[in-house]
C-alpha cells in the first residue's frame, strides 16, 4: 500500500513549486553559461536549418495566396463571373448617374451635385448605366462586388479579351430603394 502524504497548510500550491523551480534552474544556468564552450558558428548553422525552410514555406504560402487571388478577381470581372447582375432603381435626386424608367434615352440631369477627383472616370461611368449584352466581344453587365453597411460597390465586367493589368471600375452607392439581384442578365 502506498504511503499518505500530508503536505502543510501554509505550503505553496504544486504548479507555483514548479514555476519557482524553473525560473532557479533558468537563472542558475544564465550565471554558469561557459563561454568557452559556446560556438557562434553552430549556433548560426542551426539557426539557419530552422529558418531557411520556414521561410520558403511562408514565400511559397504567400505566392499560392497572391496567385489564387488574382484568378479569383480575373473571373469575377470576366463575363463569366459568378456575382450576381444587379439592378438597382433609385430616386432621380439620389444620384447622378442612371436612365429614367419612364424614357431609358434622356440623358438624367446632374444639377445639384458637385465633383471631386476625374471628371472623365464620371463621364465613362455616365454613358453605361445599363447592362447591354448585344456585343457579345464586349458585353457590359453590372454585378455587385458586396454590401456593407448600407453601401453597395458595383462594378462592370471586363471584356473577355482585356489586358492582365486592366482593373474594372467601382462605383460605391449608399443604400437604394430598390435592389434587384440575378444571377444571369436577361437575354436581348
Amino acid at each position: 500500500q502506498g504511503e499518505l502524504k500530508l503536505t502543510p497548510p501554509n505550503a505553496p500550491p504544486p504548479h507555483k513549486k514548479t514555476l519557482k523551480a524553473y525560473l532557479k534552474r533558468f537563472l542558475l544556468s544564465i550565471f554558469n553559461f561557459n563561454k568557452t564552450k559556446a560556438d557562434p558558428l553552430a549556433f548560426l548553422r542551426g539557426l539557419t536549418e530552422e529558418l531557411i525552410p520556414v521561410l520558403l514555406v511562408i514565400f511559397l504560402l504567400y505566392w499560392f495566396a497572391r496567385t489564387q487571388g488574382i484568378n479569383d478577381a480575373r473571373r469575377d470581372a470576366s463575363p463569366k463571373s459568378t456575382l450576381p447582375v444587379i439592378t438597382l432603381i433609385t430616386k432621380e435626386n439620389q444620384i447622378p448617374l442612371g436612365g429614367k424608367l419612364d424614357d431609358p434615352f434622356a440623358v438624367p440631369a446632374i444639377k445639384g451635385f458637385s465633383i471631386i477627383g476625374d471628371r472623365g472616370t464620371f463621364k465613362s461611368f455616365r454613358d453605361k448605366e445599363e447592362t447591354d449584352i448585344t456585343d457579345p466581344k464586349n458585353p457590359r453587365v453590372w454585378r455587385l462586388l458586396f454590401q456593407q453597411d448600407g453601401w453597395f460597390y458595383l462594378f462592370y465586367n471586363l471584356p473577355a479579351n482585356a489586358p492582365p493589368d486592366q482593373r474594372p471600375l467601382v462605383l460605391a452607392l449608399k443604400e437604394s430603394q430598390m435592389l434587384i439581384l440575378s444571377p444571369e442578365p436577361t437575354k436581348p
